[in-house]
């Protein structure tokens, strides 16, 4: 699995990415600019803040 994740985590340093995910029968999803990639890369993960108040962050955090 490294050898998929390696290269994506090494061509996107920082930036403004959208974040989404299915929530039962809906779609939620928000837009951040705090993304960091290559926290771990066994397993793959990423980093990402949002904010407490945001509306789209209590269903994608469920």
């Amino acid at each position: 699995m490294f050898s998929q994740f390696a290269p994506c985590f090494c061509q996107f340093p920082t930036g403004v990415v959208v974040i989404g995910a299915r929530v039962g029968s809906d779609v939620a999803g928000t837009v951040v600019s705090s993304f960091s990639v290559g926290v771990s890369l066994s397993p793959p993960l990423v980093s990402f803040a949002a904010q407490r108040t945001s509306e789209t962050w209590t269903p994608l955090r469920e």
